[in-house]
């Protein structure tokens, strides 16, 4: 996979986010990439070594090649379209497929042991507004977060 095509990917998926009302998923990811802009780097026997860890990430080690100082804290030099692809990929991973196996794992809880279908939670606002996990609903979410799961997986596959 060539950047161009990752950066292609990238932005169908935020895209898709986006027409989903996930648009803060994509947003966070943004907020990363353009924080990495402010860490400061020493130059340590050839490399840059951040001296501040930030949210997901270890010390960052980046070659120090002949580029201008500024292009080498960009975030584009620090996060290169495959790797932005990769983080955006595991984000629909944590805040979608791992949301609705959990929501199995629940409904199948209480289906097992109280053959409950249907479980309400309501708002502790007490205005009424609540969710129903609903067993059939699961199931369907659950078969739809494995095919997401694998064609994510595919995806991830492809990037070299």
């Amino acid at each position: 996979m060539t950047d161009q095509e990752a950066q292609y990917f990238y932005d169908e998926l935020a895209g898709m986010l986006n027409s989903f009302g996930l648009i803060r998923l994509t947003e966070e990811l943004k907020e990363e990439f353009h924080a990495a802009e402010s860490i400061s780097y020493e130059d340590v026997d050839g490399y840059l070594l951040s001296k501040a860890n930030y949210p997901s990430q270890q010390p960052t080690l980046l070659t120090i090649e002949a580029v201008s100082m500024e292009d080498a804290f960009s975030s584009d030099a620090l996060y290169p379209p495959k790797k932005r692809l990769k983080m955006l990929i595991d984000v629909i991973e944590h805040a979608v497929i791992n949301v609705v196996d959990i929501e199995d794992y629940i409904a199948g809880f209480f289906k097992k042991r109280a053959n409950i279908d249907e479980i309400k939670f309501y708002s502790d606002r007490g205005d009424g507004q609540g969710f129903i996990l609903n067993r059939q609903d699961v199931l369907s979410r659950t078969e739809n977060a494995k095919a997401l799961r694998g064609l994510l997986e595919n995806l991830r596959s492809q990037i070299h």
